[in-house]
């Protein structure tokens, strides 16, 4: 595993979560909002560039 000194360890002394845990799930959440940007950026300036294109093509 990848930095399993560093996933392994915990929060804090005492606790049952490792720092593993937050990362991942920052992990999740990173790519649903890169997603969300992305589907963001292809309905409006990926779409107009299309359309050029498209237009320019029929020409």
């Amino acid at each position: 595993a990848y930095g399993s000194h560093i996933m392994g360890a915990k929060l804090y002394p005492g606790s049952a979560i490792t720092w593993g845990i937050p990362i991942g799930i920052g992990l999740i959440i990173s790519a649903f909002v890169l997603t969300a940007i992305y589907i963001h950026r292809a309905n409006g300036e990926f779409d107009d560039l299309n359309n050029a294109i498209l237009k320019e093509a029929e020409q």
